[in-house]
């Protein structure tokens, strides 16, 4: 699928699901914390 994409749509996409992952891994930390205590 990569070489469907532009250089910039591909890094778009990157950007996207690097934010994504780096949410929800913010969210899984809260989460841990606030069931810890």
């Amino acid at each position: 699928m990569m070489f469907l994409l532009q250089n910039g749509e591909y890094m778009m996409l990157v950007r996207a699901v690097g934010a994504w992952m780096e949410s929800s891994w913010k969210v899984q930390k809260v989460r841990s914390i606030l069931g810890g205590q």
